[in-house]
């Protein structure tokens, strides 16, 4: 499941608004033999999680130390706004879509159909009845997770570390210049201000809007000219080394793949010379002697 988890992050920064990370993720998951029902939905859960979680980090950090914050950022703090407001209604529209079934599948059924019409969609009844099958498994599983709260809550948990890991960075490469000018607590309020600012821009990694913010968020926090550098570290422990990881993972999942695919073929082949040699063996067998006519004369002379 590391290597699932791998691959969502390397698909996520190299998207659009890391848009192909879930996918990816459901497609690992169908390959390892979870049905697709079910792997959407722990995707689901996580991403819900990590959304929930980093709103109310990112709400609790803000009220904490609201008069540092808007004198730091100043004008900016209307991008901080709109990314908070924009992260955070994911979470309902999600949630919506998970429950609402009869409203999602009108939306698919009208999909399908359009589709259809433009003949990219071959048979659209039996489309529309495996559509139908992965909903009603998806949601049965959605409903059965609301009533497993503990389950809810361990997710919550990993999505907290997995936020702070990726928003801590920061405050570790601060401290690592020997710089002790602003306290954690106000560089990790920075931090996922960041975040929450460049997470919905329509570019791969955020890229452009993460190292601007990067720049008008911590000027003046950074200082003796080690902003530059800190930009580079902080950038490459939360996005270069996802991405050369992930190029590793995607690489290793193929070549377990294709040894999988010839290992299968050496298997039939071998099943194929099996079978060919038994009925090589029953046609070769012995035919039974007929019986030998009687005697052709046994009286006397």
């Amino acid at each position: 499941m590391i290597g699932v988890a791998l691959i969502g992050f390397y698909y996520s920064n190299i998207t659009p608004s890391a848009a192909g990370g879930q996918p990816m993720q459901v497609n690992s998951l169908r390959k390892a033999g979870i049905p697709v029902a079910y792997g959407t939905t722990a995707v689901t859960i996580r991403f819900v999680s990590n959304q929930l979680t980093i709103c109310l980090m990112t709400l609790g950090l803000m009220i904490a130390n609201r008069t540092f914050a808007y004198n730091q950022l100043g004008g900016l703090i209307w991008a901080a706004r709109i990314g908070w407001a924009i992260n955070f209604i994911a979470v309902p529209l999600v949630l919506l879509a998970a429950f609402k079934r009869n409203l999602i599948q009108a939306v698919i059924e009208k999909l399908i159909a359009l589709l259809a019409k433009m003949h990219l969609v071959r048979d659209k009844n039996a489309t529309i009845a495996k559509i139908s099958e992965i909903l009603d498994s998806y949601h049965a599983a959605m409903i059965a997770l609301i009533h497993s709260p503990g389950q809810i809550l361990l997710q919550i948990l990993f999505s907290a570390l997995s936020m702070l890991g990726m928003t801590g960075s920061i405050v570790f490469t601060y401290y690592a210049f020997g710089l002790h000018g602003t306290p954690w607590y106000q560089i990790l309020t920075m931090s996922c201000l960041l975040f929450v600012s460049a997470s919905y821009t329509p570019l791969p990694g955020a890229s452009g809007a993460q190292e601007g913010g990067f720049m008008a968020y911590f000027a003046g926090i950074f200082t003796d000219g080690t902003i530059g550098v800190g930009l580079l570290i902080w950038r490459f422990f939360t996005y270069y080394m996802f991405l050369i990881v992930g190029v590793g993972t995607v690489l290793n999942d193929k070549r377990l793949i294709r040894l999988e695919k010839k290992r299968r073929q050496a298997e039939e082949r071998l099943s194929g010379t099996a079978e060919d040699h038994a009925g090589e063996t029953g046609d070769a067998s012995p035919e039974t002697p007929e019986p030998a006519s009687g005697p052709e004369g046994n009286g006397k002379a």
